[in-house]
C-alpha cells in the first residue's frame, strides 16, 4: 500500500530529486508549507526531512511528539547526529548524499514499520537502554503490545487485537514510550530486547 509522502528540505533541487524518485515508486508527493498541519489527520504518512538547520530539527521534534502515525526518514549531513534524530522521532536515518535506490529501500522499510539505522546508532541506543530506570513496571497488556510489535505486527494489527482504534493505539503507545523514556518504536524495541521482555 502506498502512502502519501511529504518532503521538507531547504534545498529545492534535493526536494525535486526525492519527489521524482518517490513518484516513480508510486507515492503521491507533496511539499507542504505546514508539515504538521499536512499530517494532522493521524493517517499513516511518509515524511522525508533534511536536518540541516535548527528549524528542521525543531520540526522533527514536533512531528515525533505530535504525529505518531508519521513514518519519518531523516537525511543527515553528519552521522554523528543519528541517535538524536531517532530520539526526536525518526524511523530511518540516512546520509544526505544517499542514492535514490537506497532512499526508496528505506521508505519501503518504514512503510512496513521497520527501522533503517546505522549500526553505531543501534549500539548507542542499546547503551542508553542499559541505563534504563527499572522502577517503571509494565502490565501484561503493555508487554503484549511490545511483543506483537517486536514480532513484526503493525500498529493497526496491535490495535485490532487489543480492541482499540488505530488512533487510540498510537496514543497508548506514545504514552508507553514516554513512560519508558524512549523516543519511539525503535528505541522501545531495543529496550524490550535488552530487558528480556520480547
Amino acid at each position: 500500500m502506498m502512502v502519501r509522502a511529504a518532503i521538507s528540505d531547504p534545498l529545492p533541487l534535493l526536494r525535486t530529486g526525492i519527489a521524482a524518485a518517490l513518484r516513480r515508486d508510486g507515492h503521491p508527493v507533496d511539499e507542504p508549507a505546514d508539515l504538521l498541519a499536512w499530517c494532522a489527520d493521524e493517517a499513516p504518512v511518509l515524511v522525508i526531512i533534511g536536518l540541516t538547520t535548527p528549524a528542521q530539527w525543531e520540526l522533527l521534534s514536533d512531528l515525533g511528539r505530535s504525529r505518531p502515525a508519521a513514518r519519518i526518514v531523516a537525511l543527515l549531513p553528519d552521522a554523528a547526529a543519528a541517535t538524536r534524530a531517532v530520539r526526536a522521532g525518526a524511523t530511518a536515518v540516512l546520509p544526505r548524499d544517499v542514492t535514490a535506490e537506497r532512499l526508496l529501500e528505506a521508505c519501503r522499510a518504514v512503510r512496513r514499520d521497520e527501522s533503517v539505522l546505522p549500526a553505531a546508532t543501534v549500539r548507542e541506543l542499546l547503551r542508553h537502554a542499559a541505563r534504563w530506570d527499572d522502577d517503571v513496571h509494565l502490565d501484561d497488556r503493555e508487554l503484549g503490545w511490545l511483543r506483537m510489535l517486536a514480532g513484526g505486527a503493525t500498529v493497526a494489527r496491535v490495535a485490532a487485537a487489543s480492541g482499540y482504534s488505530e488512533r487510540m493505539m498510537f496514543r497508548l503507545l506514545r504514552d508507553l514510550y514516554a513512560r519508558l523514556g524512549v523516543g519511539g518504536r525503535t528505541e522501545a524495541m531495543l529496550l524490550a530486547r535488552e530487558q528480556g521482555w520480547v
